[in-house]
């Protein structure tokens, strides 16, 4: 299926140069592909063999007359050369101008699809995973619910190490970036979502934090060459379509994903699909977005019950990874059977001279109840005080003086 099988033919009104800046209602980037002559206009059904190619999974495909023509221009254009590393293909829904998106960057779509991209997304993806992880000695596994590796056993085991407690993680970073933690905290979890420069300061959807803190954590695993990963992503939707496609937030939070898939490339070969508007906002995939919306919703819902001290964590790790290792104001233990809650401890500033309780689900926050209850009991031992000397001075102006004082007192009216 590759260029030099397919033969050396012109490329025909079914592939165009781009001429409209909104002409594409998805767009695929090959970021290894960077130094492509420029973006062309393919077919869904050319593009989506090329990405199967991409994939070695061309065996699996029927290649139409029709589609020669595309095909090969496709693979003329890829100056990409062969890598070791494990490919990474990431759909993005709800971008407003496909063929820009990583326009910040410089880099120009490898190329541009306006009809049917249905065939292309989405389901195409799906089919991958499926074809792959039908290969001996290859299995697929879930790392969250938005990505998915395929690849030998013992890779894929790898992989998902890194995210085995990504949920509890994720409602720690919701409390940091959103700033309900302290500043400190806050400051440091958008450091570590890659966001100190992006302009953006608080970002309430859940959606986005959940992407971002995904593919952050793709930055940090170890594949071997055969591992493919799949990942899908719907946060710019929820954005777009909750606060505007126009909003600095949504251009911020566009710009925020990009720059983390390029930094990406340092473990995988990249490929991204930007999914235009014009494809994602019907009845299906917006019912999945609210689907997908109830369930961070019910995972979220749990910062609240563990910030009671109702709820407990399954194991230590998970515990660690949940509160920021306790915030590092104590340490986690088994208080019962398969519950792991942060026993906090006090801690001392010797250039202040002083000890700070930590108290909270993450010992988190300064515990001020020693300060409050001496306070409070100091505040009524005062007031009980003052009323008892009120008490005697009222109850000793109504007795007859003693003897000594009495007899003085009439001396000094009949002097007068």
């Amino acid at each position: 299926m590759r260029a030099s099988i397919l033969g050396s033919v012109l490329l025909s009104a079914a592939v165009a140069p781009v001429l409209a800046r909104d002409s594409a209602s998805a767009a695929v980037y090959e970021l290894s592909n960077s130094a492509n002559a420029g973006a062309i206009n393919a077919p869904s059904s050319a593009g989506r063999l090329y990405l199967a190619d991409k994939l070695g999974l061309s065996d699996f495909f029927y290649v139409e007359d029709n589609e020669v023509e595309a095909l090969n221009k496709l693979h003329e254009n890829d100056v990409a050369e062969s890598s070791s590393k494990p490919k990474l293909l990431v759909e993005l829904k709800g971008v407003d101008h496909p063929a820009e998106f990583f326009q910040s960057q410089e880099l120009p779509p490898h190329f541009n699809v306006k009809d049917h991209v249905k065939n292309l997304v989405g389901g195409s993806l799906h089919k991958f995973a499926s074809i792959l992880s039908t290969a001996e000695d290859n299995i697929a596994a879930h790392l969250t619910k938005e990505i998915k590796a395929v690849g030998p056993k013992d890779v894929v085991s790898k992989l998902k190490e890194p995210f085995r407690h990504h949920d509890d993680a994720l409602v720690s970073a919701w409390k940091h970036f959103t700033g309900k933690g302290d500043r400190h905290k806050r400051d440091q979890q958008r450091i570590d979502l890659g966001l100190q420069d992006s302009g953006l300061k608080l970002v309430n959807d859940k959606h986005f934090i959940n992407d971002l803190a995904s593919l952050i954590q793709l930055k940090t695993v170890e594949a071997g060459e055969k591992a493919v990963v799949f990942a899908q992503s719907v946060s710019l939707l929820s954005i777009g379509r909750k606060i505007g496609y126009d909003s600095k937030t949504y251009q911020l939070s566009k710009k925020a994903l990009g720059d983390v898939l390029i930094e990406l490339q340092n473990k995988f070969d990249v490929i991204v699909v930007a999914v235009g508007l014009d494809e994602v906002l019907h009845e299906t995939q917006q019912a999945d977005l609210e689907k997908r919306g109830a369930e961070l919703e019910s995972l979220f819902s749990t910062f609240e019950k563990r910030e009671s001290g109702a709820a407990c964590f399954s194991d230590e790790a998970a515990c660690n990874s949940g509160t920021s290792n306790c915030s590092s104001h104590g340490a986690c233990k088994e208080i019962k059977k398969k519950c792991w809650q942060c026993a906090c401890k006090a801690s001392y500033d010797k250039e202040k001279s002083k000890t700070t309780n930590w108290s909270g689900f993450d010992c988190g926050k300064k515990d001020i109840s020693a300060t409050a209850h001496l306070l409070l009991w100091t505040s009524v031992a005062l007031i009980l005080s003052v009323a008892a000397g009120v008490k005697l001075l009222f109850s000793m102006g109504d007795d007859a003086l003693p003897g000594v004082l009495e007899a003085a007192t009439q001396a000094k009216k009949t002097g007068q």
